[in-house]
């Protein structure tokens, strides 16, 4: 039985063979952009507003990198690792435990990220490497 194929299709690409995580990857990568507008949407606090609609641009720059090439400078992976540096130092010793998934919306909103990025750090992960160096 032949699956049917609308010529009206928004995505062609959920057509991919299996084997292939191509779409896997653009369809995570789209869901954690989505979750980062999210996430600014919840947020008050300015700073911390921008430069989640930074991520979530960078995160749609990482979107067809497979299909395409990666256009995410080295500058911008530098700012983004300087970003978490920060988070992190400002958090001190509260984040070098377990961090049950709970609180307020936008932290669970920000746990359901950490657990994208997480799934999207194991997709086809050497394809995507060797496409970036």
């Amino acid at each position: 039985m032949a699956v049917y194929r609308s010529p009206y299709e928004a995505y062609p690409f959920l057509c991919d063979a299996g084997a292939d995580l191509r779409c896997d990857f653009e369809l995570l990568t789209d869901k954690i952009a989505s979750g980062a507008g999210l996430l600014r949407a919840r947020t008050e606090q300015e700073d911390l507003r921008a430069e989640l609609l930074w991520v979530c641009e960078i995160v749609y720059h990482l979107n067809p990198t497979l299909r395409t090439r990666l256009t995410v400078t080295q500058a911008e992976c530098g700012r983004l690792r300087g970003a978490v540096d920060r988070l992190q130092r400002q958090a001190g010793n509260r984040c070098h435990r377990f961090v049950l998934p709970a609180g307020c919306e936008s932290a669970c909103t920000a746990h359901v990220l950490r657990v994208q990025a997480k799934a999207l750090a194991g997709v086809d992960e050497t394809d995507f490497v060797s496409r970036i160096y």
